[in-house]
């Protein structure tokens, strides 16, 4: 009798090639699982929510909190400068972006060209026609907007907020092909070393309007297999409601 085993769809490896590679790239995310259990193998940065940032709207248990509304496409974060300016950023890695659009975007899988065009708009608008759906809107002309759902695994709520998560090898890398993360991953697999890298993006609405998002950062490294690193750091971003720029109201003939 065969025994089909299901896929998470929240499992993005984004690995190609023969399945011992596979197998091994399995061996490194485990060991993303175990290895904060092992002391002197792990480095942590965790910083506590900005105090100068307005409160947390107190979410009910087990209910997806009320982040629809227009927003500032560009964020204000607050973080540690030296976590940022990868020369070479993973494509499931935060990479300090702090657009709300692109942090939305690549949620889903999406070619380099249109997560690079979301981060150059003023504003995004988010909608949640449902607790099952939020829809993400950017203002171009006859673009259809990103529609994700709870119930398909893309995002998860609880009263700490909405959250997604993705899971990535850090080999893979923003702005390159599909074809050229295979040929990284491989390589650095027949090396016997590799990364995975585990991204948590929580969105939070402040008491004064505007959104907010900690992300949490994972990296688990495997040398020649005997040699692991772990690393976990966090970062808050925040983004302001849009404002429509005022409009210059001419009186023709007053004095």
């Amino acid at each position: 009798m065969k025994i089909e085993i299901p896929r998470s769809e929240k499992l993005r490896l984004e690995l190609g090639g023969p399945c011992w590679l596979k197998l091994r790239a399995i061996g490194l995310l485990l060991s993303l699982i175990l290895l904060p259990g092992l002391a002197g193998c792990f480095k942590t940065d965790i910083k506590p929510y900005p105090s100068n940032w307005s409160p947390v709207v107190t979410i009910a248990a087990g209910q997806c909190p009320d982040i629809s509304g227009e927003y500032q496409n560009s964020g204000d974060w607050d973080a540690d400068s030296r976590s940022c300016g990868r020369k070479y950023p993973p494509k499931t890695a935060w990479n300090c972006d702090s657009s709300l659009a692109g942090n939305l975007v690549k949620m889903k899988a999406v070619e380099w060209s249109e997560l690079s065009y979301s981060r150059n708009f003023m504003r995004v608008k988010l909608q949640q026609p449902d607790p099952d759906t939020l829809a993400v809107y950017i203002p171009s002309e006859g673009s259809p907007p990103k529609i994700f759902k709870r119930s398909k695994g893309d995002f998860d709520c609880d009263s700490s907020g909405l959250r997604f998560s993705t899971t990535g090898n850090a080999l893979s890398l923003e702005g390159e092909s599909t074809g050229q993360a295979i040929v990284r991953t491989t390589a650095g697999l027949l090396a016997l070393s590799g990364a995975v890298v585990s991204t948590e993006r929580v969105f939070r609405p402040l008491q004064d309007g505007s959104l907010s998002m900690e992300v949490t950062e994972s990296v688990a490294m495997e040398m020649t297999m005997i040699f692991f690193l772990y690393g976990k750091n966090n970062a808050f971003v925040r983004w302001e409601r849009y404002q429509p720029p005022p409009q210059n109201n001419i009186n023709s003939g007053s004095p």
